[in-house]
């Protein structure tokens, strides 16, 4: 946890955004579209589009305790 990892958008859904991780195999991980601390119009969403690249931190790994699937998925925060 805590790595900074490169991602490619693959799919953008209103509250998130699936990723693919090229340098860990191209692992599917999945992000927040907005930041969830704020609420409205300043809730800070940008747009994002298939294809865009962008950096991120690994925040969780997939474990049985967070319900997340064993596997190559991993949670991280979205960063640009």
């Amino acid at each position: 946890m805590g790595a900074r990892v490169d991602a490619v958008v693959e799919l953008v859904k209103d509250d998130y955004l699936v990723v693919s991780l090229p340098a860990q195999q191209h692992a599917i991980a999945f992000a927040a579209a907005g930041d969830f601390n704020l609420s409205g119009p300043a809730q800070g969403r940008r747009q994002f589009t298939p294809g865009q690249k962008l950096s991120g931190v690994v925040a969780a790994l997939a474990t049985p305790e967070n319900g997340m699937y064993q596997g190559s998925q991993k949670s991280l925060p979205c960063q640009s």
